[in-house]
């Protein structure tokens, strides 16, 4: 089995006065088990990341 990451982007509509709205956009990173012939199954809630950007399984 591997772990996968994608890539997802939360998105907010922002006033800005008079002159109208601006988008602002924040990625979420979610990781996935992927296990040959088995669907596969989000793990970003029970996986550690440590400051370097390293998956550490629990």
């Amino acid at each position: 089995c591997s772990i996968q990451e994608i890539v997802q982007y939360s998105c907010e509509l922002e006033k800005v006065g008079a002159e109208g709205s601006v988008i602002r956009c924040f990625p979420l990173s979610r990781l996935f088990k992927m296990c040959p012939g088995l669907p596969a199954v989000e793990v970003t809630t029970v996986l550690n990341i440590d400051e370097n950007g390293a998956v550490e399984n629990p």
